[in-house]
C-alpha cells in the first residue's frame, strides 16, 4: 500500500485547481460568462438600453436572484430564457448582441 503526505497547503493548493477546472467548464459551457450577471453587464451583453433590462428584472418569469448583493441575473437560467422568449430578444436585443443569437 502507498501512503501519501499532504500538508494542508498542498490539499488547499490541489482544491483551488480543481476548483479553477470546474470554472472554467462552467464559463464554457455559459458561453464564457460569469455564472451571475450585473444589470450592467446584462445590458452590454444583449445590446439593450438600462430602462430595457429594467423591465426585463420586473418580469415575473425571468431569473433575477435578489439575495446576491443586489439583484443578479443567473446566466444559465437567463439562456434558457432567451431560448423560450426567441421572440422578446428579436424584437428588443440590439444588432450588437453577445446572447440570444
Amino acid at each position: 500500500m502507498i501512503e501519501i503526505k499532504l500538508d494542508s497547503t498542498q490539499i488547499e493548493d490541489m482544491v483551488a485547481a480543481v476548483a479553477e477546472r470546474v470554472i472554467a467548464k462552467h464559463q464554457e459551457q455559459q458561453h464564457g460568462l460569469p455564472i451571475v450577471l450585473s444589470k450592467e453587464r446584462l445590458c452590454e451583453e444583449l445590446d439593450i438600453s438600462l430602462s430595457t433590462a429594467t423591465s426585463l428584472f420586473r418580469r415575473p418569469d425571468f431569473p433575477v436572484a435578489r439575495n446576491l448583493g443586489g439583484p443578479k441575473v443567473v446566466t444559465h437560467l437567463l439562456i434558457e430564457w432567451l431560448e423560450r422568449e426567441a421572440g422578446w430578444v428579436q424584437k428588443h436585443a440590439g444588432p450588437n448582441r453577445k446572447l440570444g443569437r
